[in-house]
This record gives C-alpha cells, structure tokens and sequence, in this order.
C-alpha cells in the first residue's frame, strides 16, 4: 500500500519467477550515478538503481533469481 495516497501497489504476476510491480511516484527517483559517493560496496549503487523510476505511474518488471531466493519446501 502506498503510504502516501493509501491506494494498493499495482501486482501483476507474469511467470512462477517473474512479476511486475506498478506505483505512481509523486517525484522521480534520485539520480544515483550523481548522489553517490564512490564506495567499496558498488553494490549500494546498483540495488538503488534497480529501482530507478520517473514521476507518474511507473511499472517494474522482476525476475526472481532462484539461486539467490531458493523455494521454501
């Protein structure tokens, strides 16, 4: 739910490992390449930019890494 308006995340799922997630953003998201400081952790750098959106409904589109997330059993 988004905190701001209260209205739900838009959830599509398009396989067993893959979705998509849709909001509408009041701002655009924080160019990271420019905010951030070099780090020796870059991977800081890339999961914000995994999440890069414009102003407006903004959708994206995941693919769930098995490997990294194994199924429950």
């Amino acid at each position: 739910m988004d905190p701001e308006t209260k209205a739900p995340y838009q959830y599509k799922k398009i396989t067993n490992l893959s979705f998509e997630i849709c909001a509408t953003f009041a701002l655009p998201s924080i160019d990271t390449k420019r905010s951030l400081k070099t780090t020796p952790l870059e991977i800081i750098e890339i999961t914000l930019d995994n999440w890069s959106h414009d102003s407006g409904l903004y959708c994206f589109q995941k693919t769930i890494d098995p490997d990294r997330y194994p199924r429950i059993k």
